[in-house]
């Protein structure tokens, strides 16, 4: 980066600034940013596809409107690269919830979807 700006000597200077990855200890993010739910409203099956920068441990779950754990959807390894999950509404009643899908560190997607009779 560069740029410039004025001194007190009334007179222009200018800056150059390197930034690094990491160069604070700042994780790069195992997602990109990216994720699609389709189709919502859900009306038989949904699926979930993102794109890992790293493999990481992975969890997707569903919140009801009040905060409660409904159902783990799944648990387990994301692979490096893209992975696409196709889930089944079936065990679910019609209504409204919130899909979390987040890694040990953070959490990733945070989306209403609703599920139809």
């Amino acid at each position: 980066m560069s740029g410039m700006y004025g001194n007190t000597e009334n007179r222009w200077d200018s800056w150059i600034a390197e930034v690094y990855i990491n160069s604070w200890g700042i994780e790069t993010p195992e997602i990109s940013p990216a994720i699609n739910i389709f189709p919502n409203p859900v009306i038989d099956l949904f699926t979930i596809e993102f794109t890992l920068i790293r493999a990481a441990h992975i969890d997707i779950s569903l919140t009801g409107t009040t905060g409660e754990q409904v159902k783990t959807l799944y648990s387990g390894t994301g692979y490096t690269g893209k992975n696409i999950f196709s889930f089944n509404k079936s065990p679910l009643k019609p209504g409204i919830y919130f899909l979390i899908i987040k890694t040990e560190d953070s959490i990733l997607k945070n989306e209403k979807i609703i599920i139809a009779d």
